[in-house]
C-alpha cells in the first residue's frame, strides 16, 4: 500500500514538473517571436518623421531630414557602442549596395549616434550611395519613442514611416531594400 502511494506521489511529481516545462518553453517561444519580430519595442508605423540634424561623416555639413524630404528614404539607426550595431554595420560594408539602391529616389541613411568619433570610425567605410550621419547634439532616440537599435525605418515620400523593423542580421536589411525594390518598380513602372 505505501508503494502504491509513492508511486502515485512521484508519478503527480512528474505531471507538474511536465506542465512547468510545456508552459516554459511555451514563453519561450513567445519570448523569441516577440524578440524576432521587435514585438518588444514601440513601432512606428504611421508616425510623422521629426526633423532632426545630423553630421555628414564624409564632409562634416550638417544635414536635416527635411533636406531628405520627397525621396523614398530607409533609415538605419545605430548605436556606436552597440556591438550588434558594429557587426551589422561591418557586414553592410562588404555588400555593394549600389546595386540594391537603383531604384529612382530612393536613399539608404545611416545614422549613428553615440560618441562622435567611434561613430565616424565606424561609418568610414561605407559606399559612396550610402548617406552616413552622426548624432549632433540630439540622439535620434530621444527624438522619436524607439528605444531598441539597431532599427530601420522605411519612410515615403511625404516623411511618414510606413515600415518599423529591428534588423539582427545583413539579411534583414537587404531584404527590405529588395522587397521595397519590387514594390517600387511596379508602382514606377
Amino acid at each position: 500500500m505505501l508503494l502504491i502511494i509513492a508511486h502515485i506521489g512521484l508519478f503527480i511529481l512528474v505531471l507538474i514538473e511536465a506542465v512547468v516545462i510545456c508552459v516554459l518553453y511555451a514563453q519561450v517561444i513567445k519570448l523569441g517571436r516577440l524578440v524576432h519580430e521587435g514585438g518588444l519595442s514601440h513601432t512606428l508605423v504611421g508616425y510623422d518623421m521629426a526633423n532632426f540634424q545630423a553630421l555628414d561623416s564624409r564632409n562634416g555639413q550638417t544635414i536635416t531630414f527635411s533636406q531628405l524630404e520627397k525621396r523614398h528614404v530607409l533609415l538605419l539607426i545605430v548605436n556606436s557602442s552597440c556591438s550588434t550595431c558594429q557587426q551589422l554595420l561591418h557586414e553592410l560594408q562588404k555588400v555593394k549596395l549600389k546595386d540594391w539602391l537603383r531604384v529612382r529616389r530612393q536613399k539608404l541613411v545611416v545614422y549613428c549616434q553615440g560618441a562622435v568619433r567611434g561613430s565616424v570610425k565606424l561609418l568610414s567605410e561605407f559606399d559612396g550611395c550610402v548617406l552616413t550621419l552622426v548624432s549632433q547634439s540630439q540622439e535620434l532616440t530621444n527624438l522619436l519613442p524607439v528605444r531598441v537599435v539597431p532599427s530601420l525605418l522605411e519612410i515615403d515620400k511625404s516623411g511618414r514611416v510606413v515600415r518599423h523593423q529591428y534588423p539582427s542580421a545583413v539579411d534583414d536589411v537587404l531584404k527590405t531594400l529588395y522587397i521595397e525594390k519590387d514594390n517600387s518598380e511596379t508602382i514606377e513602372s
